[in-house]
């Protein structure tokens, strides 16, 4: 959507505009802030979409507030900015340039219907981060025989649709599609001589008195580790916060557990559709690992019409450093241009408002709260999670364009790096195959290395070119051998 001035829509259909129009147009100065502020709101739901006021329907403001709620708003908040955008839309059909419709009514119906739920986003966020701390063992290790119910409660939560009671009844046979990390805590358990995975004694117990048992300590486990809710409820509250921050959106969430997380409003609105067994097993490995590891990987940006490479950069530097920005990655190749008689050059990318960047997962989500008006992310599957590129697909495409990011390595063969004088084989870039003789080593950008490598072409005409370190190799060593790269190691 291309940005124009706030009090001048760019025709009378561009309903975000008519809202700012009539926010510029306000005499008191606190209703013209209230006016902007919920129709930026609205405009930032949108991300970069022209919003009509035919599309002002029931799960088109379903959206809006329960991005509000993702958000971290009060239900106070989002029945404030509901008022506001419905008596500005009202204006509208007044005046003759917006359809009645009644889907505000039933909206702020549906709002006054949940205003009793819990919208501490804060305390869910500090639930998300012990979680993990006691996942990845950063956390206190409880003594006697709790350790057994911390691992029923991670797997509960890892499994995303059992109750730590369920889990408790596992046996070695039900193996059920159950991620990895859950899998690598129910084998810490079997037993050889016992039916059940865990050694809580179940055939002695009857079905209420394990039910009883379990929760008990699993709640003594959670307030171990600070973690708040019930042990029947908690699992299911953190696993659906864990799949908002992998970007799943709250639809897929509620088709995967079945059921709407009860105390959370964030899931109070959106519609309740079932989603393929596929989807559901990607998902719930998706978040299990977001939990457990959340490593570095690579997304795909695209820019908005009208939003450049310069645009993104600035908003980047504009955002406080505690919200994790990513490193970007925008292969330009120099171009030249004549000009009359003066040579003029100028960096064109190599895939047009296309932007690599690399982030955690959990960091993608807001991070696009921050740049969604400027760029979208690229999602896989139906329940729209964000698309990563393995980081030996992202290898290949560095060394295939000669251009690389400060995480890629590569070391020649052996102990010793390529010395003057030494033939070696271009591996990479423009001049791949290429194979020629080092003339000189010069230093290059950071830490890089900068070869001059002369080899002949077909008709023996000599040529000298300059290449990048990482996109040559000895000539007498195998391309196995001679390259190796460490994404995979960890990063801060």
């Amino acid at each position: 959507m291309t940005e124009t001035p706030d009090n001048h829509p760019t025709d009378t259909s561009d309903a975000i505009g008519f809202f700012l129009t009539e926010a510029g147009n306000a005499t008191n100065t606190a209703t013209a802030a209230a006016y902007r502020k919920a129709a930026a709101s609205l405009r930032k739901f949108a991300e970069g979409r022209p919003l009509r006021f035919g599309d002002f329907d029931e799960p088109l403001l379903d959206g809006w507030l329960t991005a509000l709620f993702i958000n971290g708003n009060s239900h106070k908040v989002a029945t404030y900015y509901l008022r506001i955008i419905s008596a500005l839309y009202n204006r509208a059909v007044t005046r003759g340039i917006a359809p009645p419709t009644e889907a505000f009514r039933t909206a702020a119906r549906r709002l006054d219907a949940i205003s009793g739920l819990d919208y501490d986003i804060s305390r869910r966020e500090a639930d998300h981060k012990r979680l993990v701390a006691m996942a990845r063992g950063g956390a206190t290790s409880p003594g006697g025989h709790l350790p057994v119910y911390a691992d029923i409660f991670l797997a509960s939560v890892l499994s995303g649709n059992m109750t730590p009671s369920e889990v408790a009844r596992l046996k070695k046979a039900d193996t059920g599609p159950f991620p990895p990390e859950m899998q690598a805590i129910l084998s810490r358990h079997t037993g050889n001589r016992r039916s059940y995975v865990f050694d809580l004694r179940q055939p002695e117990m009857t079905g209420r008195q394990l039910d009883r048992t379990v929760d008990r300590n699993t709640a003594a486990v959670m307030r171990l580790h600070g973690i708040s809710g019930t042990p029947t409820q908690a699992p299911a509250d953190l696993w659906a916060h864990a799949a908002l921050k992998c970007g799943y959106t709250p639809q897929a969430i509620t088709g995967c557990l079945g059921f709407r997380p009860t105390a959370n409003p964030v899931f109070a609105l959106c519609p309740m559709q079932p989603i393929p067994d596929s989807d559901a097993m990607e998902m719930r490995a998706t978040v299990a690992r977001v939990i457990t590891d959340d490593p570095l990987q690579w997304f795909v940006m695209r820019l908005r019409p009208a939003s450049g490479f310069s645009s993104l950069l600035q908003r980047l530097a504009s955002i406080p450093s505690g919200n994790h920005a990513p490193t970007l990655f925008y292969p330009c190749e120099e171009i030249a241009t004549r000009i009359g008689r003066r040579l003029v050059w100028r960096d064109r990318p190599v895939i047009p408002d296309i932007v690599f960047f690399r982030s955690r997962r959990s960091h993608v989500r807001p991070l696009f709260r921050e740049i969604g008006d400027l760029a979208w992310c690229y999602t896989t599957g139906r329940s729209g999670t964000y698309a990563a590129i393995p980081d030996s697909e992202m290898q290949r495409f560095q060394q295939a364009i000669g251009q690389f990011t400060p995480e890629y390595e590569i070391y020649p063969a052996g102990t010793l790096t390529p010395a003057e004088g030494e033939s070696v084989v271009i591996i990479g870039g423009l001049f791949t195959g290429q194979q020629g003789e080092i003339e000189k080593i010069m230093p290059g950008n950071a830490d890089s290395i900068i070869y001059r490598v002369v080899f002949p072409d077909s008709q023996g005409i000599e040529w000298r070119v300059n290449v990048d370190s990482r996109l040559i190799r000895k000539a007498d060593a195998t391309p196995h051998a001679a390259t190796r790269q460490a994404y995979n190691q960890p990063h801060a």
